[in-house]
């Protein structure tokens, strides 16, 4: 974007094209778009009336804000995420959050409508008739999730091309009958974690336990490059304080506290680019409490710690000191749970809803959110996946009732 639009010096129109009754283009300047080979021409009775119209087109290349004349939605989506970076530079969102937009936008500006790929279509032509076409067709060609986030991303777009008076009215997309998506979304099929989809807690703790002895061993691993109870007390971190992997690798030993038994989260790291970043919140809301035998266990690995490189003072450092990979923690904890029985998938995500639903088995679901850290119960109903493994022995104690009546 930067440079695309050249505003060119103010000129006399020649005679021949000077309007004989109203000489009110008597001047003239263009502004050229270098990406499209296109001119818009302004006209001027006076050299100083136009000098204050260019002085104005200048303004507007410079900013990154264009006419309706000649904005695509591409121009729009390109000033939509400078704002975002704006954000993130501020510490308002995370970097993460920023992919996440920009793959939004990359998922459906190259659609095609009516031969225009969707980036390439002028602001000004932007209709409803438009968008319901697209709407109808983000349903066939991606799945729910990425439709919805897509949506919103193109929502929020044209918002600024609305705000920057790019020819189309602010919230057209809410405009939009979306009917058939709403209706799929609420039938989509939910995702439980395969680990947690039973009908009760028995066979999910019987691998976790057996994943729990086997990490604690450590022999499935070579000596040269053994981790010691590196995996143990990883799980065992994720199954009590179901603390977020991009929380769990930047921790330092400073950061648990022996006489509260208890995390002090306060920095997360991009598993993408390796870049730690520090929360802004209150400590006091992120404190993740676990128990007195992990404190133990704790006690025990710092003094295996002593052993290692650990330039950082990190709590799970990998071997040359630095920050372990993402990638290689996943391999690892799915290698010890196919030795545990488990063939299916799992990752480190699945033990935050481990905690919800496990609390919610216990009867403890008072406290999930506090210990999620989730800023709304909705949210860690969301992680409780639907499943409650105390209906299977509400449903045998109701049969076992009406049983007794029968002969």
């Amino acid at each position: 974007m930067i440079n695309r639009f050249s505003v060119r010096n103010i000129r006399p129109t020649p005679t021949s094209k000077v309007n004989k009754k109203n000489t009110n283009n008597k001047y003239y300047f263009d502004v050229y778009d270098k990406q499209k080979f296109k001119t818009e021409r302004f006209f001027g009775a006076t050299i100083s009336e136009l000098d204050d119209v260019r002085t104005e087109q200048k303004n507007k290349v410079k900013h990154n804000i264009y006419t309706v004349s000649n904005a695509t939605i591409d121009d729009a989506a390109q000033i939509e995420i400078k704002l975002q970076e704006g954000k993130r530079d501020n510490g308002i969102i995370k970097d993460s959050t920023l992919r996440d937009y920009e793959h939004s936008w990359s998922a459906i500006k190259d659609i095609e409508y009516n031969g225009k790929k969707l980036k390439d279509i002028m602001v000004k032509e932007v209709n409803l008739q438009m968008l319901t076409s697209l709407s109808n067709k983000l349903l066939t060609c991606m799945g729910l999730r990425q439709n919805k986030n897509s949506w919103m991303r193109l929502g929020a777009i044209l918002n600024v091309a609305a705000a920057e008076n790019m020819g189309v009215p602010m919230f057209i997309t809410k405009s939009v009958p979306r009917g058939s998506f709403t209706s799929a979304w609420k039938r989509r099929e939910k995702y439980v974690p395969p680990i947690l989809n039973f009908n009760g807690p028995e066979r999910t703790m019987l691998i976790v336990n057996k994943a729990l002895l086997i990490a604690k061993q450590a022999t499935i691993f070579p000596k040269r490059h053994n981790p010691g109870k590196f995996y143990y007390i990883l799980l065992r971190a994720l199954l009590e304080g179901n603390i977020r992997i991009s929380e769990l690798i930047p921790l330092e030993t400073r950061d648990y506290d022996v006489r509260m038994n208890a995390f002090l989260i306060n920095k997360a790291i991009d598993i993408k680019t390796g870049l730690v970043s520090y929360t802004k919140s209150k400590e006091s809301n992120n404190l993740v409490f676990v128990s007195e035998e992990f404190t133990k266990i704790y006690i025990e690995w710092l003094e295996e710690l002593k052993n290692k490189t650990n330039t950082k003072q990190l709590i799970f450092p990998a071997s040359n000191g630095n920050y372990k990979s993402y990638s290689i923690i996943l391999k690892n904890i799915k290698k010890i749970f196919i030795l545990a029985g488990w063939n299916e998938d799992i990752s480190t995500h699945d033990f935050r809803s481990f905690g919800a639903v496990y609390r919610k088995y216990l009867k403890l679901d008072k406290t999930s959110q506090d210990h999620l850290r989730h800023s709304s119960r909705h949210m860690t109903k969301l992680y409780e996946r639907d499943k409650d493994w105390n209906d299977a022995e509400k449903l045998i104690a109701a049969s076992n009732e009406v049983a007794q009546h029968l002969e």
